[in-house]
């Protein structure tokens, strides 16, 4: 690889252009790259640093892949990384673009008139825009996380949304039910973790059910440590965020029709291309239809065949970048999806409730049958000012519902209905001054309503004096944060600390009206709390460069949810709960930057944890205090062109330090006890091949070793006696070719039919989850 940074004007023909965002100069933050085919490797640095490509079309379509790059600074040291040895040469010209060209056999003083074999463009060029920078506290560069690019998620047997939970190491189960790091989401208004699409938090009630297509994915990102710092309240343990790809400024279309077992059917149709002649608004709309088979789910039998369910999405996604504003972007993202949202199993009317789950001649659909439906938009706006001031403002809103008629009872039937509301908002400003420091501060809000109703009404014949039971919770929450960062790079050397200030008000509300066959009414309205929280999250990291490819450092970080009012407790409310993490990292490139390793040992106090869900009328004597101890480790191992490797090992050791409760006259010490349901050891391996003639093949394996349920959420039945849970392993395959415009791909999930339990339900005991028996599908696909 050849450079030169002398800045006369240029004598080479303009290609076609890489992508770009607002300008070409350089933050100091670390610049993360997968090794990729230059046009991707590009995009990568221009997604992390802003800067701008101009490529000849020769180079772009016979480049080599280029190398990892993890920790550079810039766009030209990621460049030096990225092309080292690739006979590949680059210059940045006066307006800040960077002309790359293959490197010709003239000595390295030419280079400011560098010949470029290919055809003269100059006018023509094609100027393909890319995500604007990444913008966020630098702190996020240092936490640990896991990251999967465009072209591996293609490749891999990724087809359905709950496979989302094995896909990093200590990260288990999905849903509702997600955890990371031993943090579960456990808490459908607090939640311990965050999943967001396109930056929309999509809440609780999407999370379940497979509902949201993933088969579009740009990108995946599993954020742990620090996340609440960097992201917001309420993601102690982490967040998955899943982008789909950006508009494109030329026209493309694609379909893709597929089918599978139990009656499992898909067809998707998605096209991108400029909105106005000038370019400056481009799209992109994806609508899909799928049918997915239905089991039982709550159940301690295999599963077994139901209906097929119903799945529709529709996402668009929109930008602007006007040529009369340079540096200034803004995205508009909306989605909508909806289908059919099964909540436990039950009996046709006559054969009682609740049945044999072995006589599975009893399922019924229409008793369980619930309608999910959820929209979410977000807009994204940012600004950046020849490099050094950056602002950027942001809003989304998710809503989300779910209603529908399940016979809870013999003698009554119950009419039910969720609806959760999201709204997250913000702006923030960067601006680097000195010699490699960076001050960011942010302004965010948070709100979030939702509210649980239940309509019981007896069924006929019955005797009973109840006419109608209406019941509605009612929770709102309103949280303000102010953050503040100073960041630091120095040669080997990254720094961060700040702090994150919030403001946090919560409303819960429960009504009941009770109507008797009398005509008597009982009509009660009881306000159960109005709380104010005010906390402080601090935090700190320093990274050392060791080496160019061999670092290490170390985080301490403050995350935190909110408190509240549970129905379950003898006394209501429960105090905010507080999470300290204290994390080191080793992150190495080994075998000329073909074998990418990262570790990591970390410890979590856990403070006034609450773990109250699924036990009725607990009394709360001392406040419930848990330890996390875990490890990690990770490996990305390129194998030549044609293999990749990626794997990862994960520990943990989840217990509680103190708490004592009270139930039923008896008290309870946890001193001992394990905290949750995540299981001490998980491990994962995938594998990529990509052979000649457009064929590819793909295995990954998940392995969760064996847990048992929290003592707590079973006490109240079972004296203290924990549910187990055997450890498993899950295998997903699939095979594909494809051709310039055809494609087809055999995708199977559980490849071996593997009968487990994915998680436990902690709202109510003795719940367990089934993981999904295996389902094989073939798609094929038409690109024009």
């Amino acid at each position: 690889m050849h450079r030169n940074h002398a800045t006369p004007r240029p004598t080479i023909a303009i290609a076609p252009a890489l992508p770009c965002a607002a300008s070409a100069a350089d933050e100091p933050r670390a610049v993360h790259v997968e090794p990729a085919p230059l046009p991707r490797c590009l995009e990568q640095i221009a997604a992390a640093t802003g800067a701008r490509f101009i490529v000849s079309p020769a180079l772009a379509e016979a480049a080599p892949p280029c190398r990892a790059v993890d920790g550079a600074t810039d766009a030209a040291m990621a460049l030096d990384a990225a092309l080292s040895e690739r006979d590949v040469a680059w210059r940045l010209r006066e307006d800040g673009v960077f002309l790359v060209a293959a490197a010709m056999p003239v000595a390295a003083g030419t280079l400011d008139t560098l010949a470029i074999e290919d055809t003269a463009l100059e006018g023509g060029a094609t100027d393909v825009r890319a995500m604007p920078p990444a913008f966020h506290p630098a702190f996020a560069d240092l936490a640990s996380s896991t990251r999967y690019e465009r072209e591996e998620l293609a490749a891999k047997p990724l087809q359905r949304f709950n496979q989302l939970g094995r896909l990093a190491p200590n990260v288990y189960s999905s849903g509702e039910s997600l955890s990371i790091r031993g943090v579960p989401r456990d808490n459908d208004y607090f939640t311990g973790n965050g999943v967001f699409l396109d930056g929309i938090d999509i809440g609780s009630l999407l999370l379940d059910h497979n509902l949201i297509d993933i088969g579009r994915l740009d990108a995946l990102r599993y954020e742990r440590g620090g996340t609440g710092f960097s992201m917001g309240s309420g993601l102690a343990g982490g967040a998955i965020r899943l982008d789909t790809a950006l508009p494109e400024p030329m026209f493309g279309l694609q379909a893709r029709l597929g089918g599978g077992e139990r009656s499992a059917a898909q067809a998707a149709l998605e096209a991108t291309g400029p909105l106005l002649p000038d370019g400056s608004v481009s799209g992109r709309l994806s609508l899909s239809a799928r049918g997915e088979p239905r089991f039982v789910r709550s159940a301690v039998v295999p599963a077994i065949d139901g209906d097929t369910d119903r799945r529709d999405n529709a996402h668009l996604r929109l930008r602007w970048e006007p040529e009369s504003l340079p540096g200034f972007t803004l995205d508009l993202t909306g989605f909508h999806v909806e289908g059919d949202a099964p909540d436990r199993t039950v009996a046709r009317p006559g054969t009682g409730i609740p049945f044999d789950l072995f006589d599975r001649i009893s399922f019924d659909r229409s008793a369980i049958d619930y309608d999910l439906r959820g929209t979410g938009r977000g807009l994204r706006a940012a600004w950046e000012s020849a490099g050094s001031l950056r602002v950027e403002a942001w809003g989304s809103d998710l809503r989300a519902s779910r209603e529908g008629v399940a016979l809870v009872e013999p003698r009554a039937v119950s009419l039910r209905g969720d609806d959760e509301d999201r709204m997250r908002g913000g702006v923030a400003v960067a601006l680097p001054f000195g010699a490699g420091w960076r001050l960011f501060a942010g302004l965010e809000r948070q709100q979030l309503q939702r509210v649980e109703s239940a309509l019981r009404r007896p069924l006929p014949g019955f005797g009973n004096p109840i006419a109608t039971d209406v019941r509605q919770n009612i929770l709102e929450l309103d949280n303000t944060s102010l953050l503040a960062e100073l960041a630091w790079h120095d040669g080997p050397w990254r720094a961060s600390a700040g702090v994150r200030a919030i403001d946090e008000r919560v409303d819960f509300l429960f009504r009941q009206r009770v109507e008797l066959t009398s005509g008597a009414v009982d009509d009660r309205i009881t306000q159960r709390t109005r709380s104010t929280y005010r906390r402080e999250l601090p935090a700190a990291a320093l990274e050392y460069a060791v080496t160019p490819e061999q670092s290490v450092g170390g985080s301490w970080s403050r995350a935190y949810r909110t408190g509240g009012f549970s129905e379950f407790l003898v006394v209501g409310e429960y105090p905010p709960e507080t999470l300290d993490t204290a994390e080191l990292w080793w992150r190495s490139r080994w075998l000329d930057d073909r074998l990418d390793l990262k570790a990591a040992v970390f410890r979590t106090d856990w403070r006034d944890r609450t773990s109250i869900d699924g036990t009725i009328g607990a009394e709360i004597i001392a406040p419930f205090e848990t330890r996390i101890d875990g490890a990690e480790l990770e490996f990305e191992w390129a194998l030549g062109d044609a293999l990749a490797l990626r794997g990862g090992l994960g520990w943990l050791d989840a217990r509680h330090v103190g708490g004592r409760y009270r139930l039923a006259f008896r008290e309870f010490d946890l001193e001992g006890q394990r905290a949750n349901d995540t299981p001490r050891h998980t491990a994962l391996l995938g594998a990529i091949w990509r052979g000649e003639g457009g064929w590819s093949a793909a295995l990954d394996a998940y392995r969760a070793g064996r847990s048992e349920s929290s003592t707590f959420v079973v006490e109240a039945v079972r004296d203290a006696v924990p549910l187990p849970r055997d450890a498993y392993t899950v295998v997903d395959a699939r095979i594909a070719w494809q051709g310039e415009a055809f494609g087809v791909a055999l995708t199977a999930s559980n490849l071996f039919d593997e009968e487990y339990i994915d998680r436990f339900v902690a709202r109510r005991a003795f719940s367990r989850i089934l993981g999904e028996p295996r389902q094989v599908d073939l798609v094929v696909s038409w690109t024009w």
